[in-house]
């Protein structure tokens, strides 16, 4: 078992490098003839190397791997390579390496684990490639293995003694002592074995596994076994003795640091330290005099004696540059002087944050805590806090944003009511708004766009698309940004965009290709063409779109959600129909589509296309969805099959499932089942429209609502079945309407007479056109007319 076991940690370190992390720095080094870099990733990782003038691009699709190029130059010089940039993006990682002569690049791996790049002069000698080793025989293996497994063997040992004496295992005594009569028994067998020491004992029977003895309580340390003291290579039965006896206990690292970490869970979380406010007390930064005289004056007596900068003074020119919403600036300044003082940290967190960039993960400003006053307000600004905390911390962080001097309320305040506006908060958004606008402050473009999203969020998305536009007109370095924004409030009302703007949003889309931010443009942009009604130029683009980013799921989940709120009035009905049944491919036959198959499958029911619906809701109907077996019994009764309607709906329970089993019904010529259905299910109304066609005149005459026509008609028909009373004639038949000539009562024809001819005569016109609208308004199927 020892040897088993150490043969696994063998081979485990064997296998080590194969999953080593990819990423990390990008190695240099300088050769006679050729420059080399040296990237980490896995053999089996797909890549590429592309070749421009100038340039070498090495691109790994559908992977983010974080190279760093930040220490490449340390060992080379740029004779060959200039520059080595890397990004990240949705379609993958790149690296780029920017060349400075006309050299010859060329790829090999190194080690099975390492990508290297050669750049080398067009007249040197490439270096050979790694030879493959010569085929090991049996015998060599053998030897290497058992050589690996008794190191192996002797390692583990070692670890275990080492571990024994750090307490990180606890090795069981020899045992209780024996009963006597075993010691008795031993005694024998000694006996017996040394009286017959040359004929071999017979070994006894396999016995099963027994429980583990219980441990014996020792004040005594533990000791090694004789087996393990030893550093040659221990007997096989003293490692049979030692597993079977369970003399070890051991605790691994993992065993270790998950009770660790338990326990650092149960402990209570260590509150985050809040800044005090004066600490960014900004405003009070700047001595009122303008920027470029106070950093000049400052950058005179930044450097002392031997040049080494002065902490007060750095301090000081950093927050000027801070003040003034220079924070690259001052990053960049903090870059030149590692030296250490109070808040540097602080300080660099700001300079991120004055700009919008993204803070540091390990600054004081980066941990998303709720912290009141300058603290929450900075946080919030830069992203990494809560952009409302609780109202009594959002009280104290506008009181913060309040005293910023106007001109940096002005600069950050856009970024905080954007975030707010994320957030859902519209009242404290425009509560800063107004607190940024308040002492005229100069319109800028960040305040227009916000305040756009502002009126949109309020109720008013015209007044945010008007700013917007005029902006676009007027700004043109605003433009991009603001047109973007003005799509998205445009979209989210359901208000189409104008020309001018569909044509501005297609020209940044395609100029945007092959940028990060392509792919929202083109989402934006379908998007706005499905709120025009041009849904075929909004599904196309969806496909174009497809192809060149095939691997952004976006685009297929925005096409279900357009095919399904597409209105086939506002499309155009025949638009509508083709382009749904030429895009079936792009709804899923995932769970999460059927939603959008039940409405795709309603509006092609409704525009006469059954069977276009029936493919597009059988999918969902599979999954036992009764939605959408209604929908699909529907539809094969649009086709007039009823029997496959009517095996659909069995077993489906409710007034749809009943009037969908009444008109199947009603195909086959059975109207009496049908009405029956209906009122077995609580619909005697739509029972009723069954009664006329099943010839049911009582109910028929009966009905809560009828036709004048059908009701003589029913009236008469329960006459001639139910006698009644003799209806008294009238007196002058040419003034009775068509309903009453139906029911009046024929003259006597037993004794002939003129007064019996005029009276036929004066009726028989009436019926015959009462007559010819009952049969008019009878379907040929036989199902009930709509009334």
């Amino acid at each position: 078992m020892i040897r088993t076991l150490a043969v696994a940690v063998a081979a485990g370190l064997a296998a080590a490098p194969l999953h080593a992390a990819e990423g990390g720095p990008i190695l240099s080094g300088e050769h006679a003839n050729f420059s080399r870099l040296v990237v980490r990733i896995d053999p089996t990782t797909e890549w590429s190397l592309e070749t421009t003038d100038g340039r070498v691009t090495l691109f790994i699709p559908g992977k983010e791997i974080a190279f760093d190029a930040a220490r490449v130059f340390e060992k080379i010089p740029r004779t060959r390579i200039g520059a080595v940039t890397t990004a990240i993006g949705p379609e993958g990682t790149s690296v780029a390496v920017d060349l400075t002569c006309d050299c010859r690049v060329s790829t090999l791996f190194v080690k099975g684990r390492h990508l290297a790049l050669d750049v080398s002069d067009r007249d040197a000698v490439l270096p050979a490639p790694e030879s493959l080793p010569a085929p090991e025989t049996a015998e060599a293996r053998d030897l290497r293995e058992t050589a690996a497994v008794e190191a192996a063997e002797q390692i583990l040992l070692r670890q275990i003694e080492r571990a024994a004496g750090q307490g990180l295992i606890e090795l069981a005594d020899a045992g209780p002592p024996a009963p006597p009569q075993a010691e008795a028994e031993a005694e024998t067998g000694a006996d017996a074995a040394a009286g017959a020491e040359s004929e071999p004992a017979e070994a006894p029977p396999a016995l099963p596994d027994p429980a583990p003895p219980a441990r014996p309580e020792s004040d005594a340390a533990p000791t090694l076994p004789v087996a393990l003291t030893a550093r040659g290579a221990p007997e096989a039965a003293d490692l049979a003795a030692l597993l079977e006896h369970e003399q070890i206990q051991a605790t691994t690292v993992f065993d270790r640091e998950r009770a660790k970490a338990l326990a650092e869970m149960a402990e209570p979380e260590v509150a985050v330290e809040c800044l005090p406010d004066e600490a960014m007390d900004i405003a009070r930064w700047s001595d009122g005099r303008p920027p470029y005289e106070q950093i000049v004056d400052l950058s005179s007596h930044l450097l002392g004696e031997f040049d080494a900068p002065d902490p007060a003074t750095l301090a000081r020119l950093i927050r000027i540059d801070i003040r003034f919403g220079l924070g690259t600036e001052a990053e960049a300044t903090l870059a030149s002087f590692p030296q250490d003082f109070e808040n540097r940290a602080l300080l660099l967190d700001l300079a991120r944050a004055v700009e919008g960039r993204p803070l540091l993960p390990d600054g004081p400003l980066s941990a998303a805590e709720s912290c009141p006053g300058a603290h929450g307000l900075w946080s919030a600004i830069a992203g990494s806090g809560p952009a409302l905390p609780d109202a009594e911390h959002f009280e104290t962080i506008h009181a913060a944003f309040a005293e910023l001097p106007p001109d940096l309320r002005a600069l950050v305040g856009p970024a905080l009511v954007a975030r707010l506006l994320d957030a859902g908060r519209t009242e404290a958004a425009r509560l800063i708004q107004d607190t940024t606008t308040r002492p005229e402050t100069a319109q800028t473009s960040a305040l227009t766009i916000v305040g756009a999203r502002l009126a949109a969020a309020e109720g008013d998305p015209q007044a945010g698309i008007h700013a917007l536009s005029a902006l676009i007109e007027a700004d043109a370095a605003a433009a991009p940004e603001a047109l973007v924004h003005l799509a998205r409030l445009a979209a989210d009302a359901g208000l189409p965009l104008p020309d001018r703007h569909v044509t501005d949003l297609r020209a940044a889309a395609l100029q945007a290709r092959g940028a990060a931010r392509a792919a929202d443009l083109r989402l934006l942009l379908a998007e706005s063409l499905a709120v025009r009604g041009e849904l075929p130029d909004a599904i196309a683009e969806i496909r174009s779109a497809l192809i060149d980013l095939p691997r952004d799921p976006r685009f297929a989940e925005l096409a279900v959600t357009l095919l399904a709120a597409a209105d086939p009035e506002r499309v155009g009905r025949a638009a509508y129909a083709e382009t749904v049944l030429a895009s079936t491919t792009l709804v899923s036959a995932d769970p999460a589509s059927d939603p959008a198959r039940r409405a795709i499958a309603r509006r092609l029911l409704d525009l006469g296309l059954p069977q276009g619906a029936r493919e597009m809701i059988e999918p969902a109907a599979a999954r036992e969805g009764e939605a959408a077996r209604l929908l699909l019994a529907e539809s094969w009764l649009r086709s007039r099959e009823s029997a496959r309607a009517r095996d659909i709906l069995a077993g489906i329970e409710g007034p749809e499932a009943a009037r969908l089993t009444a008109e199947a019904l009603a195909l086959d010529g059975d109207f009496a089942e049908a009405g029956a259905v209906l009122r077995e299910a609580g619909l005697p109304e739509a029972a009723d429209d069954y009664a006329w066609s099943s010839g049911d005149w009582p109910r028929a005459r009966d009905e809560a609502a009828p036709d004048p026509e059908r009701h003589a008609m029913a009236e008469f028909m329960v006459a001639q079945t139910e006698p009644e009373e003799a209806r008294p004639a009238s007196p002058d038949p040419s003034t009775l309407d068509a309903e009453e000539a139906f029911v009046e009562p024929l003259p006597g024809l037993e004794r002939p007479s003129l007064d019996a001819a005029r009276r036929l005569l004066a009726t028989g016109r009436q019926v015959e056109d009462f007559v010819q609208a009952l049969l008019a308004e009878t379907p040929p199927g036989g199902a009930p007319a709509a009334n």
